[in-house]
């Protein structure tokens, strides 16, 4: 379960990836981040029941996915850092009912059975259901410094 948003002044590339996050993944919602601080994107995660906020954040070169893990009243950046370099979505995608490997935690839910799948490779995200590609982003997964903010 997370809420999707992005940083103050993000690209429309940036929201897309925020806006079809969270309808590809299940329990998640996309929050407009405006002139709203952290602070308070956490305290709408938290009121909304989510485990995690990712912020998909812009500069001039880079789309970035940065995680914050919510644990009661404490909140946290998580030390990773998905860097997005090449992202492209059909309009119809179903939810993701299950995550490879660690990306379930990376997002906040258990995974299930059946439906779409969230794979994870050396460089790319891929989403797929049966045989058939849904989404492929190219990542690079960074280990984040002290705080892994953005």
């Amino acid at each position: 379960m997370a809420l999707m948003t992005t940083s103050r002044k993000s690209s429309r590339e940036a929201i897309e990836i925020a806006k079809v996050l969270s309808s590809l993944i299940p329990d998640s919602h996309f929050e407009r981040r405006g002139t709203k601080s952290i602070d308070d994107v956490v305290k709408i995660a938290r009121k909304k029941g989510h485990q995690r906020v990712v912020v998909v954040a812009d500069d001039k070169s880079t789309i970035s996915l940065h995680f914050i893990s919510l644990d009661g009243m404490k909140w946290d950046w998580m030390p990773v850092t998905v860097e997005v370099s090449g992202f492209g979505c059909p309009a119809d995608v179903p939810r993701v009912r299950f995550l490879d490997g660690d990306l379930w935690e990376l997002f906040g839910f258990e995974p299930e059975d059946g439906g779409a799948v969230l794979k994870k490779t050396q460089n790319k995200l891929v989403f797929k259901q049966g045989r058939a590609k849904l989404l492929e982003m190219k990542v690079k997964f960074v280990e984040a410094g002290a705080g892994g903010k953005p």
